[in-house]
């Protein structure tokens, strides 16, 4: 509430706010974890964190391990038969 805003109003967006975060912890906790890239998140947010340049290499060679680039190339692969078939 902004500048002392106590009208009916102010309470409604107070209510619906607390309620929303409220679902949304209940949600996250009740959310399993990542099965398709369980580690890339950690290890990314980890390395931009530190803010080296080495660890650019580091971040590929986990998403090689991961299988992350191989599922992108298939994607853009997909991509171009669908935009450009004629190029098959």
């Amino acid at each position: 509430m902004v500048f002392g805003d106590c009208t009916i109003d102010g309470f409604k967006e107070i209510y619906l706010e607390d309620e929303l975060s409220l679902q949304l912890g209940l949600l996250k906790k009740d959310m399993p974890d990542s099965y398709l890239f369980p580690a890339i998140t950690d290890v990314i947010a980890n390395k931009i964190k530190s803010n080296d340049d080495s660890n650019s290499m580091d971040i590929l060679e986990e998403l090689v391990e991961d299988g992350a680039l191989e599922s992108l190339a298939m994607c853009g692969m997909i991509f171009l038969v669908m935009m450009a078939p004629q190029l098959f």
